[in-house]
């Protein structure tokens, strides 16, 4: 369970990094979203870390990340930076679709060493599939209300 612990840590390395950098470049998304980001990448990166050896931890990670990855994904179609780090990078949202599904995958890994329930597999990745298209109809309205 060492690699899950290292995981864990890389991980939530990005995540704090990803917040503070849209803490001191901040986007200033409609409706604080890029506040209440920044407050989910700090909690996953903590509880990732406390409950590494957790499979809830990872598939709750996933999903995180899922949707992530919808947001990310409309950003990069329209060329334009999705605000994951702030303005710290001035077009992110490809090198953040790609973080973002090294991190679906290594959630994905890390959870299928701890889950055995084929069941709950299935599950998850039917709820990540839906996490992911709700990210991505997220991104189609925050760019309905900065254009």
């Amino acid at each position: 369970m060492k690699t899950s612990f290292l995981c864990a840590i890389c991980i939530a390395i990005f995540l704090l990094i990803a917040a503070i950098a849209k803490w001191l470049y901040p986007t200033y998304l409609p409706f604080h979203l890029d506040r209440i980001a920044i407050c989910l990448e700090i909690i996953a990166a903590i509880l990732i870390t406390l409950f590494c050896r957790k499979a809830w931890a990872w598939a709750g990670l996933s999903i995180l990340f899922s949707l992530w990855l919808g947001y990310t994904i409309f950003w990069f179609v329209q060329n334009k930076n999705c605000g994951c780090f702030g303005y710290a990078l001035d077009r992110s949202a490809g090198i953040t679709t790609a973080i973002n599904v090294i991190a679906i995958a290594l959630s994905f890994w890390n959870w299928g060493l701890i889950e055995q329930n084929k069941k709950k597999k299935l599950l998850f990745i039917v709820i990540d599939g839906l996490a992911f298209l709700v990210g991505f109809l997220l991104a189609v309205w925050v760019g309905s209300l900065l254009a």
